[in-house]
């Protein structure tokens, strides 16, 4: 039974996919609080289609981030 639990800690793809998850989901996490944030700011503001520009290339630039940090932990 030791031996087991060691065999699937040392093994690389199961830590790799955990990391990978805990990145992507502590980012996402952010993403979200942020394009709340955003949003509440762009209702005081009243600039609807600037916002929607901004958070389509905030979001673009979020997914690039998100890939390329994946793509470093693995």
């Amino acid at each position: 039974m030791f031996t087991d639990t060691r065999d699937k800690c040392k093994h690389p793809i199961v830590s790799g996919t955990a990391i990978i998850g805990g990145i992507i989901l502590a980012l996402f996490v952010l993403a979200t609080v942020f394009f709340t944030f955003w949003g509440i700011i762009a209702m005081i503001l009243g600039y609807n289609k600037l916002s929607l520009g901004i958070t389509a290339i905030l979001g673009i630039l979020l997914a690039v981030i998100i890939y390329s940090s994946t793509k470093k932990a693995s």
